[in-house]
């Protein structure tokens, strides 16, 4: 919603003004001045968003109203409108800061953007108000959450959260299963009406909505909630809080909303003495963890791994106190790092990564980790088997890119040898030809998918890398003595061939 002030002696042109603005999909409210000094007083009395003034009127002129103006408002947007082509008006309504100048009669498209131009600086400056305001309550904000008390605060401090919270205020949790959360931010420095927020942690952000009811703070969450899933871009859960009577009680509401969402998460109540403990709360040990899973990943030490992961896993079950957020995208990125050491296009493998961000229980968590554990430890039991550098290295790049175009000539460029030589090297070393060994490991990956996905039997064939389905078909039952429909029977899956 706009509101614009038509200041015109001529009863035509205000009525030709508010028609053309009509025609616009913008929401209008139009107010009238029928002269300069009509237009000042009602200025003085009214907010208004921009100005579309004649340059000449009786008493004031568009100009001297402009002027007296830009003494108190140094930013309202004015568009000037003119029968006169005089050089003096046009060079004063610039240094009036004027978007632009008009001359009668009006051409309605140089009208209409100069509307544009109008509404343009109105945003900018709706952009800048709505940033000091923020900045203004931010920092008192974010001290309250974390557990500054209201009497640590300065008087001035005090002065303003207070202003801010005159009445019942709820606070309203927005956990992101993104960890780059630029989007979100951005959506929500622009979200109408105003959000005053602040980012607590990588993945949360925390609005306050202040003076109003329960049943205006439940609507506003459901309305808000709909209007972020409509984006289908960011993936958010909204929590709204108990009410919250004053400034000194904003730390405790924020911690009561918190364990409810932790327990709902862990299924459990929550152990703060354990808390300290948790890598996530010091980003050195963070750090340090992710680390030592990279280093025991070159070390092929299966059983450091499996300890290191389950030894988290307990201890952030045990605390049950971190953020869904936080622990969700602390594992995720370990899980990142095994998706790296495997350098794996596999689907089912490069799923579990989006599982862990949209798990909605924390038991949900650990069994995602045992299908990429059971990969790496075979993994580590194929590379242990080979002597020969070249081959290891073929082989592994077998594994990564099995789904891709493979040839003789793509596997020697990898480890630059001539396709010759390679061809010999690997079947003195694995006693198999090597595109007979590729043949091997898709139709290995083809029955994996065959027993674990609902994935037609065609459609496996290209995922598994094999361009002929033909030559799937009569690769698999070389290899299996049985039709991949027969195999998938056999083992108790139900097939959706048709």
């Amino acid at each position: 919603m706009y509101h614009v002030l038509l200041a015109d002696d001529h009863f035509d042109q205000r009525e030709l003004f508010r028609f053309l603005l009509e025609k616009r999909q913008e929401q209008w409210t139009i107010y009238e001045a029928t002269n300069g000094k009509e237009a000042l007083e009602f200025v003085e009395t009214h907010p208004i968003d921009l100005l579309i003034t004649d340059v000449q009127m009786p008493f004031i002129s568009g100009i001297e109203l402009a002027e007296t103006i830009r003494r108190k408002n140094t930013t309202l947007p004015i568009l000037f409108i003119s029968g006169y082509d005089d050089f003096q008006y046009a060079k004063k309504a610039l240094d009036l800061q004027a978007v632009n100048y008009l001359l009668k009669p009006i051409n309605p498209q140089e009208f209409h953007t100069q509307v544009d131009e109008l509404i343009h600086r109105v945003q900018e400056i709706k952009n800048n108000i709505r940033q000091q305001k923020r900045r203004r309550y931010q920092p008192i904000l974010l001290k309250l959450l974390n557990g500054v008390s209201f009497d640590q605060l300065t008087p001035e401090d005090q002065k303003t959260i207070e202003e801010l919270m005159v009445a019942n205020t709820y606070l309203m949790t927005i956990d992101t299963s993104n960890y780059d959360t630029d989007e979100l931010k951005d959506y929500l420095e622009i979200y109408e009406p105003p959000l005053i927020f602040v980012q607590t942690n990588v993945t949360r952000f925390v609005c306050l909505l202040s003076n109003v009811s329960k049943q205006q703070a439940q609507l506003f969450q459901r309305t808000f909630t709909q209007q972020l899933q409509a984006t289908q871009i960011i993936d958010c859960t909204v929590r709204l809080s108990k009410s919250c009577p004053h400034p000194t009680a904003l730390f405790r509401t924020y911690q009561q909303l918190h364990a409810h969402i932790t327990h709902g998460f862990y299924q459990k109540t929550a152990n703060e003495h354990l808390a300290q403990e948790l890598p996530t709360n010091d980003s050195t040990q963070e750090t340090k963890v992710m680390t030592e899973l990279h280093d025991l990943l070159q070390q092929q030490n299966m059983e450091a791994i499996t300890q290191l992961l389950a030894t988290l896993f307990t201890q952030y079950e045990e605390s049950a106190t971190e953020s869904p957020s936080i622990v969700k995208f602390f594992f995720a990125r370990l899980y990142r790092i095994l998706i790296d050491f495997l350098e794996s296009n596999n689907i089912e493998v490069q799923n579990g990564f989006q599982s862990i961000l949209e798990a909605t229980a924390f038991i949900q968590l650990p069994p995602i980790f045992d299908d990429i554990l059971t990969v790496v430890h075979h993994r580590f039991l194929n590379l242990n088997q080979t002597t020969n550098d070249y081959v290891r290295e073929t082989k592994n790049y077998i594994w990564n890119h099995y789904s891709e175009e493979l040839n003789l000539e793509v596997l020697a460029t990898n480890v630059h040898l001539s396709p010759k030589y390679l061809s010999n090297l690997f079947k003195q070393e694995e006693a198999i030809g090597l595109i007979k060994y590729l043949n091997k490991v898709r139709i290995e990956k083809a029955q994996e998918l065959l027993l674990t996905s609902h994935y037609r039997v065609r459609e496996i064939s290209q995922l598994v890398g094999f361009n002929s389905y033909s030559y799937f078909i009569k690769s698999f039952q070389k290899y299996t003595s049985v039709t991949p429909e027969r195999y998938r029977k056999a083992k108790g899956m139900i097939t959706h061939e048709t």
